[in-house]
């Protein structure tokens, strides 16, 4: 028994727009963030993960409370966080690489120390846009 058939058909969704970031990258990214949520350095204080992106799309993967959704998700496609870039410093070219291969290491269920995502993720991330 599938998810979709406990929920009587319900819509299938792919997540398309989801942004996360590992804490080893934080001070790479270029958005800027509202006072409240950055730490004392100014910096966002911690990592975006799937694990999270999970929890926001639950109860869609609550097995145990189906009537709660009448939707399944799917997965998701992973959004560039708008890395710091400088074409004319040749060390500002690398932010975007690097978070392509975070992408990467995610979608291929491969980790770095400290983050966070895992080999069950794999089957969630269904494209990359850096």
């Amino acid at each position: 028994m599938t998810l979709r058939s406990m929920w009587g058909g319900g819509p299938l969704i792919i997540d398309s727009h989801f942004h996360l970031w590992p804490a080893s990258e934080i001070k790479s990214l270029a958005w800027k963030f509202p006072k409240q949520l950055r730490d004392t350095e100014g910096e966002v204080p911690r990592q975006y993960s799937v694990d999270e992106w999970r929890d926001a799309a639950a109860p869609a993967f609550d097995v145990a409370t189906p009537t709660k959704a009448s939707y399944e998700v799917l997965g998701y496609v992973a959004v560039g966080a708008d890395r710091k870039s400088h074409l004319t410093d040749k060390s500002g070219r690398n932010e975007p690489l690097t978070e392509f291969n975070f992408f990467r290491r995610v979608a291929l269920g491969l980790r770095k120390d400290g983050e966070e995502h895992k080999a069950s993720h794999v089957s969630l991330c269904r494209g990359i846009m850096t």
